[in-house]
């Protein structure tokens, strides 16, 4: 930070002095970044005595009208727009902000993330509850929010939009619910129900996460070998592998 002893609009030789040694006293007290400055023309006679004693006139200040510049932050906290959404909130929540600028990989400002926009994310309006379970990630991006494992199949970084689906209601219910969803885009999410484990695999969903770190059983591994289903395993349970599942989004969907 800068401070400038400046004197009035028209400045005289005690304007000028003034100014010199007031910012000096500053200094030699202690005050860092301290300069004299004027806010108008010398004349003759002061520029005379200031050549005597070897002192160099002050600068010329012609506006003093605060800027941007004035005031910005130089260390900024920013995020990359590949960082994930869990990342960003915990960045947001450490650092006690409201939004964070959202850079590309040459450090580029591509535009804000705020935490409201988080948070619309996470919980969208009523009227909108289908954004609840849809997701734009990929498959293996997904598998690390959780620190899971697959089981059965290969890992894809392809991001597109996907669809969550907890197996909580009855086995029949359930199947209903996932006629109406593209079984390309599903992935299931369920406990030891070995039955509903073996219906998504048959029923050709995307992928199958078996939470709570259960053990799964060879035949529901060998089922999803054979249908091209990937099977993968989440330490957390569902409730929890779920919304770390929702945090797996990249910030760039969100950048405003």
């Amino acid at each position: 930070m800068q401070t400038i002893v400046i004197g009035h609009r028209n400045p005289d030789m005690d304007s000028i002095c003034s100014a010199i040694g007031y910012a000096a006293l500053k200094r030699k007290t202690g005050m860092q970044g301290v300069k004299a400055a004027r806010a108008g023309n010398t004349n003759e006679r002061i520029d005379f005595v200031l050549r005597k004693f070897g002192v160099e006139s002050p600068d010329f200040v012609s506006d003093l009208t605060p800027t941007v510049a004035d005031v910005m932050e130089t260390d900024e906290i920013s995020i990359s727009n590949d960082c994930s959404i869990y990342m960003a909130l915990n960045s947001l929540e450490r650092q006690r902000l409201r939004g964070l600028p959202v850079v590309d990989q040459e450090n580029r400002c591509l535009g804000l993330l705020s935490g409201w926009k988080i948070t619309n994310y996470l919980f969208p309006r009523r009227n909108d509850l289908n954004a609840s379970r849809q997701i734009v990630s990929s498959l293996s991006e997904i598998l690390e929010s959780f620190d899971g494992h697959f089981i059965a199949g290969e890992p894809d970084y392809t991001r597109k939009q996907l669809i969550l689906m907890v197996a909580a209601m009855s086995r029949q219910s359930f199947a209903d619910r996932l006629s109406r969803y593209p079984a390309s885009e599903v992935m299931v999410f369920v406990g030891d129900r070995v039955d509903v484990q073996l219906d998504a695999i048959q029923a050709g969903m995307l992928a199958v996460i078996v939470t709570g770190g259960l053990s799964i059983s060879p035949e529901v591994i060998s089922a999803a070998q054979k249908s091209g289903t990937r099977l993968l395993s989440s330490p957390y349970d569902t409730a929890t592998t779920v919304l770390l599942s929702r945090g797996a989004a990249k910030v760039d969907q969100m950048v405003e």
